[in-house]
């Protein structure tokens, strides 16, 4: 077997894979905050590399390689770029989360296992103040899953997960809903020994752009049965040009 292809071979892997990896940001991504799409970037990336190098190998018509090394190396790639990565996160998370002078993360329940309620548990996974323990949503299809590694309850059983989970906040992230059932599950909140938050308006949401910072108290407006009505301009103007003195 001539060893000079094979050699060749194994010198082509970086230079098809390191242009590869920089077009699909593997080198751009911050590992502490890595997720779903930096992951999915890692497996199209790699599986691009291993069909570019997989036809290499087949037009050099090396003999004594088989054609499985096309499939073990991409599983390869993938475990070793992607897992270390994962990795790295995991530790990263935990060494930044668990500082030995900061102060307990709150224990907070997401209410809603919609798309604005797994944003706002991906922004709380990087935060040190809080700390996401469940999901609770009235969608029963969802109910015992696991969503963004947090297992979703419902509404009935918030009795016994605030003791269990030493729940301290819940946190409203149905943007979408009226004003009415807004209104109603505060209510159903209002008797237990906790505190509940909300995220903004959908209008607030469209950008994609979901905070730790948005999350705020439940105020007048969220508690109102209507809409909020603006000061009528032609009753209160034409006083203040009145005359006093």
């Amino acid at each position: 077997m001539p060893t000079g292809n094979v050699v060749y071979l194994f010198l082509a892997v970086p230079i098809i894979a390191i242009p590869i990896f920089i077009r699909f940001g593997l080198y751009r991504a911050i590992i502490r905050y890595i997720g779903f799409r930096a992951m999915w970037a890692v497996i199209k990336a790699v599986s691009l590399y291993t069909v570019l190098w997989g036809v290499l190998v087949l037009l050099s018509a090396t003999p004594g390689v088989p054609r499985s090394i096309l499939f073990i190396n991409g599983l390869v790639a993938i475990l070793l770029i992607g897992g270390s990565r994962a990795m790295a996160r995991w530790w990263l998370a935990g060494s930044f989360n668990s500082q030995p002078n900061a102060q307990p993360s709150k224990k907070v329940a997401i209410y809603g296992a919609g798309a604005a309620g797994i944003q706002i548990a991906s922004a709380f996974s990087a935060s040190p103040d809080f700390k996401p323990v469940a999901f609770i949503d009235d969608n029963r299809s969802l109910q015992r899953n696991i969503i963004a590694g947090l297992q979703v309850y419902g509404f009935a059983q918030l009795s016994s997960i605030i003791d269990d989970l030493q729940i301290t906040e819940v946190i409203l992230a149905i943007p979408s809903v009226s004003r009415h059932r807004r209104n109603e599950l505060i209510s159903k909140l209002e008797p237990y020994a906790i505190r509940v938050t909300t995220l903004p308006g959908m209008d607030d949401l469209a950008s994609g752009k979901v905070k730790v910072n948005d999350v705020r108290d439940v105020g007048v407006r969220d508690l109102l049965g209507r809409e909020s009505a603006m000061p009528d301009k032609s009753y209160w103007l034409p006083m203040l040009k009145v005359k006093w003195f």
